[in-house]
């Protein structure tokens, strides 16, 4: 599934599940972005988000509760991070309609419920490149 288009790609992944983490990693990798980097503490992630500049930020919202939407509104606000408008993709284990529409309200552009698979990931990442959503500023 190597797509030349990632290929200059960068992408942030917040995990602290270990196992997920490089499984999504290597997912990303596979599917041919240039440099993945992932992190298992959210205040290591909210430093990388603040300075890096990725094309794209992936994060697990279980472990950190409302914390990664809470990032996820700063970086739309643009108080954090370079880009207000860097493509966000959420994962989620909770579908209940409260939590999705929390999440959705915090700015991400999809949420992808947990487990998944690579299909899913490049499925979603190929939507968002093609199809991106317009924003209201």
């Amino acid at each position: 599934m190597l797509d030349p288009r990632f290929k200059a790609a960068s992408a942030l992944l917040f995990d602290s599940e270990p196992s997920m983490r490089q499984n999504t990693r290597s997912a990303l990798l596979n599917l041919g972005f240039g440099e993945v980097i992932a992190c298992s503490d959210l205040y290591q992630f909210t430093a990388l988000a603040s300075s890096g500049e990725f094309d794209l930020i992936l994060a697990e919202t279980i472990a950190a509760g409302a914390g990664v939407s809470q990032i996820v509104q700063e970086i739309r606000s643009h108080n954090i991070g370079p880009d207000p408008f860097i493509n966000v993709i959420l994962f989620l284990w909770n579908s209940e309609p409260n939590v999705v529409g929390e999440i959705i309200n915090a700015g991400a552009d999809d949420l992808i419920t947990r487990p998944m698979s690579r299909t899913q990931i490049f499925s979603r990442l190929k939507r968002l490149v093609m199809a991106r959503k317009p924003f209201v500023v």
